[in-house]
């Protein structure tokens, strides 16, 4: 590169940096809030459908470093339908609940396709993310999803299935289709066994 084209590129690189220290010369100008538009500025979301949205604690169950489960209250809209409450545990811990050194075996790339009482019995589509989860682990997974779910109301057993398959789940020296509330009770911490 010739002398004459160095000194020809530096003159236009700092042309264009120069440009990055005009100061404008118009003030910021403010807006009267009655002017701001699509009620931005409203205490609820934009085009929600109702004025409020309200949200109800429920619980649903994250792992302890001494591997037990335990209750933990989440923010769920109302009214908190089972699909809500049970898609938190996909949705992973928060800060607070990993610096308190909770944990899930729930994948977090996993989905929640479908959720279907049948009487006591909860069937639950999940994606293939979750098949992935073997041995112990999808075993608290299941319990993860059961507790959360007896929690919000009468839900004695589930079922979990991926493309419609029942997804076996290893319980003890078996392996069961339906894990019921019994078996996933044994996952509980000893304060909150009840």
């Amino acid at each position: 590169m010739s002398a004459l084209r160095r000194v020809g590129l530096l003159l236009l690189a700092g042309l264009a940096l120069s440009g990055c220290t005009l100061v404008s010369t118009t003030p910021i100008s403010t807006q009267p809030d009655g002017t701001i538009p699509f009620d931005l500025l409203a205490p609820t979301l934009p085009f929600s459908p109702s004025q409020r949205i309200v949200y109800t604690h429920r619980s649903v169950y994250f792992l302890t470093a001494s591997g037990f489960l335990v209750p933990v209250a989440r923010l769920v809209p109302a009214p908190a339908t089972l699909a809500a409450v049970l898609s938190q545990l996909p949705a992973g811990l928060t800060t607070a609940e990993a610096a308190q050194g909770l944990g899930t075996r729930v994948p977090s790339d996993s989905q929640l396709l479908s959720v279907q009482l049948e009487g006591t019995r909860l069937v639950v589509e999940v994606s293939a993310p979750f098949a992935l989860v073997t041995g112990r682990s999808r075993t608290i997974a299941a319990a993860q999803l059961l507790l959360s779910a007896a929690a919000w109301g009468p839900v004695q057993s589930l079922s979990i299935e991926v493309d419609h398959e029942p997804l076996t789940v290893p319980e003890g020296s078996l392996t069961v289709a339906t894990v019921t509330l019994a078996e996933a009770r044994t996952w509980l911490a000893p304060s909150s066994a009840t």
